[in-house]
């Protein structure tokens, strides 16, 4: 009999547990986004006041900016190399 209590019990935990993962999931993946302090208000010496809402970006967000950034200036280089070599085949002085 008492195998029996513990097989009836597995089921009944996992499906608990399942159940518990799937609601965890659905709350953080329905989580939005939202200003956490209000808007800004800015006073510039010359003009009237603003409104500026800061926006957070996430670790992920900075990174791709950087190594798109650090992409576009070595492609800078590259070309600014490549055309240096070429004004030195040319005779032409960089």
């Amino acid at each position: 009999m008492v195998l029996r209590s513990a097989s009836i019990r597995r089921p009944l935990l996992c499906r608990a547990v399942v159940t518990i993962f799937l609601i965890a999931m659905g709350v953080a993946l329905s989580a939005g986004t939202f200003t956490t302090f209000g808007p800004k208000t800015y006073v510039r010496r010359a003009g009237e006041p603003i409104t500026v809402t800061k926006i957070e970006m996430s670790k992920i967000e900075r990174t791709r900016i950087e190594v798109a950034t650090r992409k576009k200036e070595d492609q800078k280089k590259k070309a600014k190399a490549e055309t240096e070599v070429r004004m030195t085949k040319t005779g032409i002085e960089p």
